[in-house]
């Protein structure tokens, strides 16, 4: 079967079934992730550092694992269950509505194009659009195999370089892998399984373990029922702020290091009180340490946001400082209060001395329309 004919079969694969239930596994070496995005960025910037990332032999995976169960009920309706950490998250879509809920996560509702359902599906979603990917991938190898009961196609693929790479194609099958396996059901084109690749190491699987086509499911199964008690919010709005306009719209103070650790303007998400913690802001830098690239947070809120019960926190003077190890990756932290304002510091790549000094540069940020001057910063006392 040539690469024509296998998009034929994939692109009509929608018209091959009325009802589809599957489910299966995902799995996930962060580590090796981490390093496929680093190498990828390091190409979109034509930078010659993806040639000098670490060797990958012998390290240790991070490993993830994940069990999902997926449900469609032709193009429009779909669902979805899969676990985060001890708990299942449900999402139910209908065409461009969804609706989400979990223990922690609580109950939402969106829809549109400015987040479409298949972004909140979880793991699967890496199966859900076979022919966009295909699109994107050159075809290296061909094989039979077997794949949940099904015969299978069984492709070595590679990024196509005749065409521009779709990021969006990429982001739930492994974004920055240099190899892709694919699994097509040779009867009905529908994709059952993907691994990446980089430098030789599999990093993320996504896999059918059962798959069932054409049974007549129930119709409450694409109903969005919320657990008892629970409402369906919206999410707030997406929009860009400046530091100014976020100082003028919560209740704590908005902290920056000064001086300014790039040239670059930060990202800022804002987000209310939920089940994770108080109304909250972050405050995202991209920052190099080393020749590493990475980020730096800035987490404000009112008070500190609950973590790990396993993260242990150690007193430095007036400052408190945690360093997680997972590997080959340190998750280092530095927290403080400035008067009413809880802060907290964090990077993967920023040596513990760095956020040390950088949690003592903290300054104000003036509100968006005080009487100060728009974008100027405050003496703060010193943490």
């Amino acid at each position: 079967m040539n690469q024509d004919e296998l998009s034929a079969l994939v692109g009509a694969s929608h018209e091959c079934w009325s009802t589809l239930r599957s489910s299966g596994r995902a799995w996930e070496d962060r580590l090796v992730t981490r390093q496929a995005r680093t190498a990828r960025q390091a190409q979109s910037e034509r930078s010659s550092r993806a040639s000098r990332l670490p060797e990958l032999r012998g390290v240790s995976a991070i490993e993830r694992n994940q069990q999902w169960r997926l449900w469609r009920g032709g193009l429009l309706l779909v669902r979805s269950e899969y676990v985060i950490g001890r708990e299942v998250v449900t999402v139910v879509g209908q065409g461009p509505r969804w609706w989400r809920w979990s223990p922690t996560l609580g109950a939402a509702s969106g829809g549109g194009g400015n987040r479409p359902v298949d972004l909140l599906l979880g793991p699967v979603a890496a199966l859900f659009d076979g022919a966009a990917l295909l699109q994107n991938l050159e075809v290296v190898q061909q094989a039979s195999g077997t794949v949940a009961g099904r015969d299978a196609v069984v492709l070595r693929t590679r990024p196509a370089a005749s065409r521009p790479r779709e990021r969006s194609a990429f982001r739930e099958v492994g974004p920055g892998a240099d190899e892709y396996q694919l699994s097509i059901d040779a009867e009905r084109g529908v994709l059952l399984a993907t691994t990446a690749y980089f430098q030789g190491h599999a990093f993320r699987t996504v896999e059918t373990s059962e798959i069932a086509y054409d049974e007549e499911l129930p119709p409450n199964l694409f109903s969005p029922n919320a657990p008892a008690g629970e409402r369906f919010v919206p999410p707030r709005p997406s929009q860009r702020l400046t530091l100014e306009e976020l100082a003028a719209e919560v209740p704590f103070a908005v902290v920056v290091p000064d001086p300014a650790l790039s040239s670059v303007a930060p990202h800022i998400a804002h987000f209310e009180a939920d089940r994770r913690g108080p109304e909250r802001a972050v405050i995202t830098w991209p920052v190099v340490e080393q020749s590493v690239r990475g980020q730096l947070r800035v987490v404000i809120s009112s008070d500190f946001v609950p973590g790990s019960d396993a993260t242990v926190w150690e007193r430095q003077s007036d400052l408190e400082t945690s360093e997680e190890r997972h590997g080959a990756v340190a998750r280092r932290r530095v927290r403080a209060r400035l008067g009413s304002t809880a802060v907290e510091v964090e990077s993967n790549v920023v040596s513990l001395a760095r956020l040390i000094a950088v949690t003592r540069s903290l300054a104000r940020v003036s509100p968006a329309g005080s009487s100060a001057a728009r974008g100027s910063l405050r003496a703060l006392p010193p943490v």
